[in-house]
């Protein structure tokens, strides 16, 4: 019993259901990192004038899912302090973010007193995230 495989064609299933391209959109869980270069002579000045002289490393929570890497990255440099690493997970509505930083001086007194709160500002709305050591 032989089969001629010319003649045979294969059936489309009408349930079936096609797929269709994805969004590419970062899912749940995923890590980033955004490691610095190396820190400039210009910027060591500037580093030692404005910044304190020792890294920490924070942890900020509840930051909206939706803002880019680069966006918080921007926010705590201009907000908190100078960033050397950071590496943000996401998790559902929110994300995670891990930091190295060098704390400003104004920033360095509020850290030491207890403040636990970061308000930074976006589109003119405020957010509050919470910091602590990791």
């Amino acid at each position: 019993m032989e089969i001629d495989n010319e003649k045979q064609t294969k059936k489309k299933c009408p349930n079936k259901k096609r797929k269709r391209a994805r969004v590419q959109q970062v899912k749940n869980g995923t890590i980033n990192v955004t490691e610095l270069g190396m820190i400039g002579d210009d910027d060591k000045d500037r580093l030692e004038k404005h910044f304190t002289d020792r890294s920490r490393d924070i942890t900020f929570y509840d930051i909206p899912a939706y803002w880019s890497d680069d966006e918080i990255f921007a926010q705590l440099r201009d907000n908190v302090g100078f960033v050397e690493y950071m590496r943000t997970k996401r998790c559902h509505k929110y994300k995670t973010v891990r930091v190295t930083l060098r704390f400003s001086n104004e920033y360095e007194k509020i850290y030491k007193e207890g403040g636990v709160n970061v308000s930074l500002t976006r589109n003119g709305r405020q957010y509050f995230i919470r910091m602590f050591d990791s």
